[in-house]
């Protein structure tokens, strides 16, 4: 065989945003080939669908989101890429030296992770209202499963200024096609409120 699948990535070009896809996959041997054996098409995949980002979302972010990696640093990557399958992108404003923001963290964390073993398509950005970089890294390092904006980055005091925060925590809910703010001071809770945020939006 020319071809060969080695792992489980593959990519597909040319599909339409906000519509349900599934994907099942047929061995297919050359003619000739040493395998006989007729197989049937695998079970489907679970529902996705590809999501197109508002420009007015993007313009208020940084190029470029930390994400982290199970024991490695974090590292920067393309936040058109990050958010790409993203229906709903919760911004949280929050700070190491807020007690109601320590209590606040494990709660939208608990959430966010059920949402991510569920594949429901949530973000959450974190923007630092830390004092110095180092308490931003060890709050981010320490309590935080999602993205942030880089602390270094201007785009984080633009987004604070911009929405006139002036309390933390702050949860801001926004629609991923359009930039529309669904929640401007959004709670924590079980994998029922992300998906009465998706409802919400303009493109389910």
């Amino acid at each position: 065989m020319n071809s060969v699948v080695s792992n489980t990535m593959a990519k597909k070009k040319s599909l339409s945003p906000s519509v349900n896809y599934f994907f099942s996959v047929l061995p297919i041997f050359a003619e000739g080939s040493r395998f006989t054996t007729q197989y049937e098409y695998s079970m489907s995949s679970a529902s996705f669908s590809v999501s197109t980002l508002s420009p007015q979302l993007l313009s208020v972010l940084s190029d470029n989101l930390l994400t982290k990696s199970k024991g490695g640093n974090p590292t920067e990557s393309s936040t058109a890429e990050l958010l790409g399958s993203s229906k709903i992108v919760g911004v949280y404003f929050s700070g190491h030296w807020c007690g109601p923001c320590r209590s606040f963290t494990p709660q939208l964390a608990q959430m966010y992770l059920q949402a991510k073993k569920e594949n429901l398509p949530f973000e959450v950005i974190f923007c630092s209202a830390d004092h110095d970089e180092g308490e931003f890294k060890s709050y981010y390092q320490e309590s935080m499963p999602w993205l942030a904006i880089p602390y270094q980055d201007s785009k984080r005091e633009d987004l604070m200024g911009r929405h006139k925060v002036s309390g933390i925590p702050r949860l801001m809910i926004f629609d991923a096609a359009t930039g529309d703010i669904i929640e401007s001071q959004a709670r924590a809770g079980g994998v029922d409120l992300v998906r009465s945020w998706l409802q919400r939006t303009s493109k389910l």
